[in-house]
């Protein structure tokens, strides 16, 4: 299956939000987007974690307030 911005925006949000736990993200993902037991695999979630600590870039606003990566100090530096 393709995910778009707003699954792989939510996703990472769980992820965060519930302790880093990939089962728990997976359930409240099935819950919202009201999708059977076949969701993402915890290789994919991680892989979408590396990928937003590599790049440092948020999809939704709202999100830095979940990762706080934006506000770290490795991404000030990044920036300058």
């Amino acid at each position: 299956m393709v995910w778009t911005e707003t699954h792989r925006a939510f996703a990472l949000r769980a992820y965060f939000e519930h302790s880093r736990f990939v089962v728990a993200t997976q359930r409240a993902f099935r819950r919202r987007f009201n999708i059977s037991r076949n969701v993402f695999n915890t290789n994919t979630i991680r892989g979408w974690v590396r990928q937003l600590e590599d790049t440092a870039f948020c999809i939704i606003p709202i999100f830095c307030n979940v990762c706080r990566i934006c506000n770290s100090a490795a991404w000030t530096t990044k920036r300058k």
